[in-house]
């Protein structure tokens, strides 16, 4: 019972909180969220940079030639989109405690990967004579190196993410069972009172024919006065 007292107060006080180098994930995905909202709007805020993304999405559509310019630009609209979805996702899973925020991140950083390597490889047939920075794929690289096995193994994130769901599942399933023997108990309360009231009412039978059997008597005695 105590140790069913001790798991409510932790879950009370949300058990393990995010700090440490949970820390750190946490501001760098609202850098990169803050970071990513503001390119797209860079790339979708200018005249030119509109009509050059509808010209292509109408290209798709007419199958007409298009410009690898307008491709990559489109892309690059596509791309930032997603990556904000994710990393929105992430922090809600972030913020519940959920257990599949480990993987979801784990998820998300070879698909940024992925993503920004494809975006490095369009972008030179974007410009030709002006090449794309590769600073995008080397940082998500590097990320990626760095994030991914803590994600695997870390101890803290196992407690934070992991291990709390079970807890809570632990303090679910107790609390299901607490109820299962109250009301385990009312039956056999409301059991016991309904065989006292069966009692009863045997008593009051039984009370009720010995006094018809009296009454009986006495008209009895009564008829013979009579006679």
């Amino acid at each position: 019972m105590n140790e069913v007292i001790a798991l409510k107060k932790m879950r009370n006080g949300l058990l393990i909180s995010i700090k440490g180098w949970l820390l750190l994930v946490f501001i760098g995905l609202i850098y990169s969220l803050v970071r990513t909202v503001f390119l797209l709007n860079d790339l979708t805020s200018g005249f030119y940079q509109q009509a050059l993304i509808q010209r292509t999405v109408n290209s798709y559509i007419t199958g007409a030639q298009r410009s690898t310019l307008g491709v990559w630009t489109l892309y690059e609209v596509i791309f930032n989109s997603l990556v904000i979805a994710f990393i929105i996702c992430a922090l809600i899973l972030m913020f519940s405690k959920s257990r599949f925020f480990p993987k979801f991140m784990i998820f998300y950083l070879v698909i940024d990967t992925l993503l920004q390597g494809l975006d490095y490889i369009l972008g030179y047939g974007a410009a030709p004579g002006n090449y794309p920075s590769s600073y995008g794929v080397i940082n998500a690289l590097i990320t990626s190196v760095i994030w991914i096995p803590y994600f695997m193994v870390s101890k803290q994130v196992k407690e934070t993410f992991i291990n709390q769901e079970i807890v809570v599942e632990m303090i679910e399933e107790d609390e299901e069972k607490e109820g299962n023997e109250k009301f385990l108990k009312e039956i056999e309360r409301t059991r016991k009172r309904v065989v006292e009231l069966h009692k009863a009412n045997r008593e009051l039978e039984e009370e009720n024919k010995k006094l018809r059997e009296g009454y009986e008597e006495l008209l009895e005695e009564n008829e013979e006065l009579k006679g």
